[in-house]
């Protein structure tokens, strides 16, 4: 990891070179480059919507979420947590799958926090926080499938009860939601790994002007470029920077969301998406989005503008995202600022 000066551009990353690309039209015709960025992001979410890949979040004309849930039983709870820790032989494949390009690793060494394994994705909880600090997952095409929401928010056996994060943090508060790092909507695949999603230890407190305006924005826009691409991976996780000056705070310094004050609040998440091309390139698109109440619906506007390098989040979260890259592929990954990642894969044979 290297922090250098970011560039614009769309980088292609193979062996040590790298080469510019840019779309211009679809082989339908349907949409050209020279649109507006802001434009083709809009028209593409529009189109999502309308197809209902994913019917968690489904916004009006107005930008209203509507969303349709049931809760689950205290004998799903009961089952589900018996399945958990899962074998180290079912966590060394995990992290083959959800983490090929490496966990996080940190310069300072911090004994709060724990790796949380699952099939479909892997967490890292800080104990101190109270809150998942990074998730990283593998989302297919085959992933993005209709599903209903089921609610099965409960404590996370695996962790200590000093360590837990616990429904009653949440309770009471009026403008603080339970919002998932690894959203359920993307673990549709089975009703067991979208519950499962509902461990508190995935939960990380959020306004829900950004729980469900940007952030699900964002989200939603990871299951189109999966179900489009083909294959992406998503890695995620919340920021502690009160100062704004781009460095993790301590976690002792972290304000707590009410009502118990035990729970971390975040200034501000970040979520990238990554995709291996055919030609085993790999590209990014990163965002950081503060966490700031706001009036408005999502827009796409608002979402562009929030657009950053790999090496800013690295910088501002202490983590070391993608160790397992070669530097010259990882320094070239991570300095980038993507903003050309919507194309399709059949655009113009570039992608």
């Amino acid at each position: 990891m290297r922090f250098i000066e970011p560039r614009t551009g769309w980088v292609i990353v193979m062996t040590g070179l790298i080469a510019l690309a840019s779309c211009t039209t679809y082989d339908d015709g349907s949409r050209n480059s020279s649109d507006a960025l802001e434009d083709d992001f809009e028209w593409r979410m529009a189109r999502y919507s309308q197809e209902e890949l994913v019917p968690e979040k489904v916004f009006s004309e107005s930008g209203t979420v509507l969303v349709s849930t049931k809760k689950c039983k205290a004998e799903d709870k009961q089952r589900l947590d018996a399945l958990f820790p899962i074998s180290e032989a079912r966590k060394s494949r995990s992290e083959q799958v959800n983490a090929p390009f490496g966990l996080p690793l940190s310069d300072a060494a911090n004994d709060s926090e724990v790796f949380l394994h699952h099939d479909e994705y892997i967490l890292l909880y800080n104990s101190e926080l109270k809150l998942p600090v990074f998730a990283s997952y593998r989302l297919r095409a085959q992933d993005v499938v209709k599903g209903e929401r089921e609610e099965c928010f409960r404590e996370d056996p695996r962790l200590e009860t000093a360590q837990r994060s616990r429904t009653i943090d949440y309770q009471g508060s009026t403008d603080l939601d339970k919002g998932h790092l690894v959203p359920d909507a993307d673990m549709q695949r089975s009703r067991d790994a979208a519950m499962n999603t509902y461990f508190m230890s995935n939960m990380m407190p959020q306004f829900g002007s950004v729980n469900s305006g940007s952030w699900s924005y964002i989200e939603a826009a990871g299951r189109l470029w999966a179900g489009e691409l083909g294959e992406v991976y998503v890695v995620s996780g919340p920021i502690f920077d009160k100062d704004d000056d781009g460095v993790r705070d301590d976690d002792s310094d972290a304000n707590r969301a009410p009502p118990t004050k035990n729970v971390a609040k975040p200034t501000a998440f970040y979520r990238i998406v990554l995709r291996v091309s055919d030609d085993g390139s790999l590209r990014a698109i990163s965002f950081i989005l503060p966490h700031i109440q706001a009036s408005t619906a999502p827009n796409p506007e608002y979402v562009l503008t929030k657009l950053t390098s790999i090496d800013a989040i690295e910088q501002v979260t202490g983590y070391d995202l993608f160790s397992s890259l070669p530097d010259v592929q990882e320094d070239a990954l991570e300095a980038t600022i993507e903003d050309d990642f919507w194309c399709r894969r059949r655009c113009n044979g570039s992608f």
